[in-house]
């Protein structure tokens, strides 16, 4: 949800306040584990890309496209790098590769 700011939320929390007896499946992922168990040859390849956030496509991805102009001109697209490096520990941040991206910078 963040990720479409121009400064990206430093992290995300998930509190459930219900809990179904079935599913209920979440987005939400260790990206720092993900990004160790990377080899380098994938590391090189997603470090220093950056990706384009839209909040316009992850409301049509849901149903809603009732836009006007006005709205695409407060809100434009946003470019995040898809790996961001914590300066206080160096690990890396990812953005998820399930938010809904527009573009690949440089793809």
């Amino acid at each position: 949800m963040f990720s479409k700011m121009h400064i990206p939320a430093k992290c995300s929390l998930l509190s459930a306040r219900e809990l179904p007896s079935s599913g209920g499946e979440t987005e939400f992922a260790d990206l720092r584990a993900a990004w160790d168990a990377l080899p380098e040859t994938g590391k090189r390849q997603f470090d220093g890309l950056v990706v384009e956030h839209s909040i316009f496509r992850s409301r049509t991805q849901i149903g809603f496209a009732d836009f006007n102009d006005e709205i695409f001109k407060e809100l434009p697209p946003v470019p995040q790098a898809l790996v961001r490096h914590d300066p206080a520990w160096g690990a890396p941040a990812s953005t998820s590769p399930r938010t809904p991206r527009t573009s690949l910078a440089g793809r």
